[in-house]
């Protein structure tokens, strides 16, 4: 894999066999829906890259994505607050990654993948509580949660435990009362990460479909390529600013209920 430059997330870009992991955000992403093209309907992604105060004044409106993390798994995201303030309503994403790290919860069997469960739950519980300090419980109660699952954060070579980490991550989550929980990755990294996991959550993928290319028919292929199991609600390519197709009518009133 060839590395890249950083993105949104605060991640390195890497290139795959025909994929690439792009971050979303940048300054702003479109939201569009694949033979419905209006890019007026705007749907921003921003984290920690965007806390100048310059950046903050370039996004806004009614719906908004926001990173928790600072790239990596229980980090904070300083401007967290100020930036779900600038939209109405707000979605979220948190950053992923399991390196054998150790740690009580709910699993009580002295065990690797206890441990690696475990593991996430703690990172799972560490967002949830940032994100509501900052936030409100509102971003529980109503808002979807994004796992970012990439190359550029660190991975264990065991399939296995790098699962019950995400699982563990999903289960503090749905625990604190989150309804919705996708994964934003690709087909390619979410085999090399998960060993092709199937656990029917929606997922979002990242595309290197350039601006020139990205026509309806295009991009709506991208909306084929599960990885979960279940339906990809959304597809991103890439522009002046980071875009994204919806890949069925209603994603936004998914995103946030």
């Amino acid at each position: 894999m060839t590395l890249k430059k950083l993105n949104s997330h605060g991640l390195a870009h890497y290139v795959a066999p025909l994929l690439v992991m792009v971050g979303v955000g940048l300054i702003g992403v479109y939201l569009i829906v694949a033979g419905h093209a209006a890019t007026s309907n705007r749907l921003v992604d921003v984290s920690y890259p965007q806390c100048k105060p310059k950046d903050l004044k370039t996004f806004g409106g009614d719906l908004g994505i926001v990173g928790v993390n600072h790239g990596k798994v229980m980090t904070k995201n300083p401007c967290f607050k100020k930036q779900a303030l600038r939209f109405s309503r707000v979605a979220v994403y948190v950053n992923s990654g399991y390196n054998g790290e150790r740690a009580s919860g709910p699993c009580k069997q002295k065990t690797g993948d206890c441990y690696a469960f475990n593991y996430g739950y703690k990172a799972g519980q560490y967002d949830i509580k940032y994100a509501v300090s900052r936030g409100g419980q509102a971003l529980v109660s109503f808002g979807s949660w994004w796992i970012d699952v990439e190359p550029a954060n660190t991975w264990s070579s065991d399939k296995g435990r790098n699962v019950q980490f995400l699982k563990g991550m999903m289960s503090a989550l749905t625990d604190a009362g989150v309804g919705t929980v996708g994964f934003y990755s690709t087909p390619y990294f979410w085999g090399v990460a998960t060993g092709g996991w199937i656990n029917n959550h929606p997922a979002w993928v990242p595309t290197m479909a350039p601006r020139s290319t990205a026509d309806d028919t295009a991009l709506s292929k991208y909306c084929k390529q599960e990885f979960t199991g279940a339906r990809v609600w959304m597809v991103q390519y890439t522009d002046d600013l980071d875009s994204n197709v919806a890949c069925f009518d209603g994603v936004r009133d998914k995103l946030v209920k």
